[in-house]
């Protein structure tokens, strides 16, 4: 958990490691149970929320060059989902980072 948060990932996708049949690491000796990868991966999960809105915040009042896709919404070039109103899918543009433009959810 140190080393991660140590790195300062902006965004983690966690998944607990599931057994495959027939794979090199399906025969490795020392398996951790089932219940054990579950609660790592929550915790890293709880970890990962706090690094985003860690990182979300310091990028507030910065201005992001921002892809607009489908339904208003777009991708900044670091990855925030942000809203783009009225701009046409494919366009980039330069959009500062604010409450009403951040299109994610920090819950």
């Amino acid at each position: 958990m140190s080393l991660v948060e140590s790195l300062g990932f902006s965004k983690l996708h966690v998944f607990p490691f599931s057994i495959r049949e027939g794979t090199a690491a399906a025969s490795l000796s020392g398996q951790l149970p089932k219940e054990t990868s579950k609660l790592r991966a929550g915790e890293l999960r709880t970890l990962g929320n706090r690094l985003r809105k860690a990182f979300i915040a310091s990028q507030q009042g910065e201005t992001l060059s921002v892809l607009a896709e489908e339904r208003d919404l777009g991708w900044s070039s670091n990855y925030i989902r942000m809203r783009t109103d009225d701009l046409a899918e494919g366009c980039i543009a330069q959009i500062p980072l604010s409450t009403q433009t951040l299109a994610e959810s920090l819950g």
